[in-house]
């Protein structure tokens, strides 16, 4: 049952148990003192005597079926009034509370039925009073065995029964309507309120971006012919014939600082750089045969590879950017597993019918390769600054924070988006949807697929 009407059979109930022990003690004093018979008086207290024990057990036995036995209990006792007490004003209240009740408690509907119940014993109770039914007591002025007597009852109680149960449809289908005008109300002004934050957090991400790539490209003229002068200056020193072992370690140490310099400018360029330009259709397999074979020389032997395929697609993408990405990731789940663990690449197709919000993708049929490890996983706080420029958690000089928004960028401009899934000791997830491409001439360009080192490191065939 709603909350509402939860509540209506609480107060109802509360009310009847501390009405039912007065009101029985004063007619049972009724009875003592001779006003009222005693037989009709013992069986009305035991039938009104179960509502302080449903009141103490509605919890155990439900809102719903307390409900029920409610209504029907105080139908019975309608009817009980009515063979006891003829056809008096106060045998029409408790059937207008009935009424009422179920109206409160189950609807409509069940108030128009409760209406047609309480109409048919009074028939049957006028019936039975015209076939001899006699019970002493009675108020002669309405003498229950004269036909017109019940009959008229019953007809002033449709009439009445019936206009309070139209008052109570209209009540409560206004109610209804203004709640749930109410509700929906407020849903949309949340949704609103939710895609306006969504919307402003990615103009405020693309914005951080571009002030970056501005600024960025402005240092990086400047910056690399810095880095030209102090690495050709390494590498003169470490090959000039004079140079001992210690003076050439040194230079070789500061060229591979230039170098790792250079890489992180070219990084921070590509997060603002558009590259729509750059895609074609690529076969998704080929990129998880390259990967795969890449990650050979990444993974230490503590962490086991499975790649899953399940179907193959041509994809739209920038197979470098996309390649690069993958990589990035898979490196990242190494990261996440120090003392090993099972790293799963897994490629399908999906049909997809909503996108998240806050891409550039559209409903539709996509590539997805997820890249699932079994690290230490990531907390929500972790997980919502993950694709922040800069923000990385890991230790001073292993990690400059570029690595996912770099993810991230080359996602959005292939028009896909990504799904991260991750928790504390559980591992990380991170599905990439590419949109797929109708078959044609493009293939993947393998002369623009990086290779892999010995070493772990990416580098690009010239």
């Amino acid at each position: 049952m709603q909350h509402a009407r939860e509540r209506v059979l609480s107060l109802t109930l509360r009310w009847l148990s501390w009405a039912v022990v007065p009101v029985v003690m004063f007619l049972v004093g009724q009875s003592y003192l001779g006003k009222l018979p005693l037989v009709p008086t013992l069986g009305f207290g035991l039938l009104v005597a179960p509502v302080p024990v449903l009141y103490r057990a509605r919890r155990r036995i439900g809102n719903l079926w307390t409900a029920r036995v409610l209504v029907a209990l105080l139908f019975a006792v309608a009817f009980y009034n009515e063979l006891f007490r003829g056809f008096l004003p106060g045998s029409a209240l408790l059937n207008v509370t009935v009424i009422l009740l179920a109206g409160l408690l189950f609807g409509v509907r069940a108030a128009r039925w409760t209406l047609v119940a309480c109409v048919s014993s009074v028939i049957l109770a006028g019936v039975l009073f015209a076939h001899g039914l006699h019970f002493d007591g009675l108020d002669p002025l309405y003498d229950p065995r004269l036909p017109i007597v019940w009959t008229r009852y019953a007809v002033v109680l449709a009439f009445v029964g019936g206009a309070i149960t139209a008052a109570l449809s209209y009540m409560i289908d206004t109610l209804e309507s203004a709640v749930s005008d109410l509700i929906s109300s407020v849903q949309r002004e949340r949704t609103e309120h939710a895609h306006r934050e969504t919307a402003l957090r990615v103009i405020e991400r693309h914005e951080r971006l571009d002030t970056l790539a501005h600024l960025a490209g402005g240092m990086a003229h400047d910056f690399n012919n810095s880095l030209m002068v102090v690495m050709s200056s390494a590498e003169m020193i470490g090959l000039h014939p004079t140079a001992n072992p210690e003076i050439r370690a040194l230079a070789g140490v500061i060229l591979d600082a230039a170098q790792s310099s250079a890489e992180t400018i070219q990084r921070t360029l590509a997060l603002g750089r558009q590259s729509a330009a750059a895609r074609k259709a690529t076969p998704i397999d080929e990129l998880a045969t390259w990967l795969e074979q890449a990650l050979h020389h990444v993974l230490p032997p503590t962490i086991s590879l499975a790649l899953e395929r399940h179907g193959d697609a041509l994809v739209y993408i920038d197979a470098a950017r996309i390649q690069q990405a993958l990589l990035n990731l898979c490196i990242n789940a190494r990261d996440a597993m120090p003392e090993g663990g099972t790293l799963t690449i897994r490629v399908e197709t999906r049909d997809v019918a909503r996108v998240p919000p806050g891409w550039a993708a559209h409903p539709g049929s996509f590539a997805v390769v997820s890249v699932r490890d079994t690290g230490s996983g990531m907390d929500a706080q972790t997980r919502a600054r993950i694709f922040e420029p800069f923000f990385t958690t890991k230790d001073d000089g292993q990690g400059t924070g570029l690595g996912l928004p770099m993810v991230r960028a080359a996602v959005l401009d292939s028009e896909g988006f990504l799904e991260v899934q991750s928790s504390i000791a559980r591992g990380s997830r991170f599905d990439l949807y590419l949109p797929r491409a109708a078959p044609g001439p493009d293939t993947l360009d393998r002369q623009a697929c990086p290779d892999v080192a010995e070493d772990g490191a990416a580098t690009v065939r010239a």
